[in-house]
């Protein structure tokens, strides 16, 4: 015990052990070191002495009939383990090998538990999917909205996601009697949100409010014009989300005629051409036609299209009454005018209430035209739009398009 340095960490345990002496655990692993001390000995001893294994033991019988040993001394504990330190005096000593081994599975052991650790912590989410999810309530018949995505709860409220710090717009109103609200949010601390933006009244600016609003609380913006006639009302709540996966282009066909299976990764072998018939004496074959050129692919866009003017889509009563979920894949040409044009449902959401609905949503939309320079041109784009009757924070119902 000496040589090993005992009496000093049993000094350092004394002191552990009356700085935490409200703490069970640190007095029960205490008592399991003095314990472990012992044994650590015991196998030192006989590794060194390994014939005196019987006087050994009589030291050990001995010295449990002393008495109360000094407080930081090294003594066993009790009659169990004493019983203990002597029945191992009589059990052979691990060989090399098996202690080599047992430290091998105690290494490979703790690296499977790092590793299933590791595995089973949840995704985090990055800054790219990380959004800022806003409900709005409002009294108007007519609302326009634009954000980086437009979602449809299913009751009718419009629900909108959008990047810390991005601007969302709002327009609510009839010809005439239009508001205009823009928006920028922002995480101020943890679990609250701060809002600043402008509200106009037929293009003239009326208010600029600043808010501070808790995660997942409603908050109401009231504005009434100078001379009391006009009055905008909207109620908003703020909480954190995801933005959707953007969905996979769809697969273009095969071919008719194409084989499905391994056979179709081997193109079949073309069939041997005809033999030309001799050419006349003298007379040099005519040279064939050469082939047309392929058409040169169009310039890429210098912008993309964005939505302008969308209008969340209806969600069919039917649909709702049986609990019908899905999502639609709509293939549409936007014109040089920003209208929609032959929409199409490019992956059908399985109900087609749900795909009409889509499709009649998306031809009231108003859209950005693409560009190549600065002239705008038409271009076809893929919008999803999914019908879901969960109200989390994070279930997408529409997408940004895709070129």
């Amino acid at each position: 015990h000496l040589q090993r340095g005992d009496l000093w960490v049993n000094g350092l345990v004394a002191l552990i052990r009356c700085l935490c002496w409200f703490h069970p655990l640190v007095h029960h692993a205490a008592r399991l070191l003095r314990f472990d001390q012992e044994l650590a000995c015991d196998a030192r001893v006989l590794q060194t002495h390994p014939r005196l294994r019987r006087r050994y033991a009589e030291t050990l019988l001995q010295a449990e009939c002393i008495g109360h040993p000094v407080p930081l001394g090294c003594h066993a504990f009790g009659t169990n383990p004493f019983k203990e330190r002597i029945a191992m005096l009589t059990r052979p000593l691990p060989s090399t090998p098996r202690q080599r081994w047992a430290s091998a599975g105690l290494l490979l052991l703790s690296i499977l538990t790092s590793a299933l650790a590791w595995a089973g912590q949840a995704p985090e989410a990055t800054d790219d999917t990380r959004a800022i999810v806003v409900d709005l309530a409002f009294d108007y018949a007519t609302v326009s909205l634009q954000s980086d995505a437009i979602l449809n709860r299913g009751d009718g409220r419009p629900r909108l996601m959008t990047r810390p710090g991005d601007e969302f717009a709002i327009a609510v109103g009839e010809d005439g009697e239009q508001w205009n609200a823009t928006f920028k949010a922002v995480e101020e601390s943890s679990g609250s949100f701060g809002i600043t933006g402008t509200i106009r009244f037929n293009d003239d600016l009326v208010s600029e409010p600043r808010l501070r609003v808790a995660e997942g609380k409603t908050s109401r913006v009231d504005v009434t014009t100078s001379d009391g006639q006009h009055r905008f009302s909207m109620d908003m709540s703020l909480a954190w989300g995801n933005f959707p996966a953007p969905p996979s282009p769809p697969t273009p066909p095969a071919p008719p005629g194409t084989p499905v299976g391994p056979a179709s990764l081997a193109p079949p072998a073309p069939p041997a051409p005809p033999e030309a018939p001799p050419a006349p004496v003298g007379l040099a074959p005519p040279a064939p036609p050469a082939a047309p050129a392929p058409p040169l692919p169009p310039p890429p866009l210098t912008r993309e299209v964005s939505i302008v003017h969308a209008p969340a889509p209806a969600y069919p009563a039917t649909a709702m009454a049986e609990k019908h979920e899905g999502r639609v894949m709509l293939k549409l040409l936007v014109r040089e005018t920003g209208r929609a044009a032959e929409v199409s449902v490019e992956q059908s959401s399985g109900y087609s209430e749900l795909d009409a609905a889509a499709v009649a949503a998306v031809e009231q939309w108003q859209f950005s035209p693409g560009q190549q320079g600065s002239r705008p041109v038409a271009s076809w784009i893929m919008v999803p739009v999914q019908f879901s009757l969960d109200d989390e924070a994070n279930a997408p119902v529409a997408g940004a398009p895709e070129s």
